[in-house]
């Protein structure tokens, strides 16, 4: 089958990352990292993060390049694309992890910080893998707005007399949002798999 040029450039794309990635794994990485775990006070888990955070890894293209090997190597040209989420409850006080945000804990029906991750997976006869991921958080200007508009309302405020429902900030697409994207995303990096169905 000929290759488009979409698939030409997402191509390159790939093999480039692969590269960078060699690269990084092989000469950069652990030097920066013994380098840093070498210095007084530093830990090795400290230094390790700083690499991580730092470091000039591809990370966008990582889980594409393994999608693409993968696909490869168990000969996959077709499958069903199914959507899932997971609550990821973290702790009560933390603000520094990723799209970390206020959720209902399930187990004890208290509150804790989480974050929820929208997966994109690919379901064929032999294997089931993750083709895509996204965090989702609720925005918090809507929601603080929420909680003020239904604070009024019980109080006996007017509609009109409320402030008015703020627009949605781009930075936090909703889950529907979230899964177009990632149905656009897996098209253009996964052009030549038939999709038979998606699930939601």
């Amino acid at each position: 089958m000929a290759t488009t040029n979409g698939s030409t450039a997402i191509r390159d794309k790939i093999l480039a990352s692969l590269a960078r990635y060699r690269a990084l794994r092989i000469g950069k990485f652990p030097c920066a990292f013994w380098r840093l775990s070498a210095r007084p006070g530093l830990t090795a888990v400290a230094a390790l993060s700083w690499v991580f955070r730092k470091a000039s890894i591809p990370w966008d293209w990582l889980l594409r390049v393994s999608v693409v090997l993968i696909l490869k190597r168990y000969g996959i040209t077709e499958g069903v694309l199914a959507f899932d989420e997971s609550d990821r409850a973290r702790s009560k006080s933390t603000k520094r992890i990723y799209k970390v945000y206020k959720q209902k804990h399930k187990g004890s029906g208290g509150y804790v910080n989480g974050q929820t991750i929208v997966l994109l997976l690919l379901v064929t006869s032999s294997i089931t893998v993750p083709v895509g991921f996204f965090f989702y958080m609720p925005d918090p200007a809507l929601k603080q707005w929420d909680k003020e508009d239904k604070r009024l309302k019980k109080s006996g405020i007017a509609k009109k007399d409320r402030p008015i429902k703020p627009e949605r900030d781009s930075a936090y697409p909703t889950k529907t949002e979230i899964a177009l994207g990632l149905l656009k995303e897996f098209k253009v990096a996964h052009s030549l798999i038939k999709i038979k169905g998606v699930l939601a």
